[in-house]
């Protein structure tokens, strides 16, 4: 099991100096949907893999807050990673 970080899909740690993390994953989603996103939001920035509180998804490193955000807002995320702060950006309360 990976521990909490960001990963590359060969599982090898990455670590950026800048932008933000962001998943897409909602539980429920279909497994379609899911693919449609990772290809979607694929062309935007490769894929990662990140584990937050033991959980894997899918996510991507996205330069601009704003995208970040309606990205996390989207995908009805709790938070994104800010990489120049090493601090979660929470969304809900």
């Amino acid at each position: 099991m990976l521990q909490d970080g960001t990963y590359n899909l060969n599982g090898e740690v990455v670590e950026f100096t800048e932008g933000y993390q962001v998943s897409f994953e909602r539980e429920g989603q279909s497994v379609e949907f899911k693919e449609d996103a990772k290809r979607i939001l694929s062309a935007i920035a490769p894929l990662n893999i990140g584990v937050w509180e033991g959980v894997q998804e899918f996510s991507i490193n996205v330069k601009e807050l704003d995208l970040a955000l309606a990205i996390a807002r989207h995908y009805n995320q709790d938070a994104i990673w800010d990489w120049s702060t090493m601090s979660a950006i929470h969304l809900k309360g």
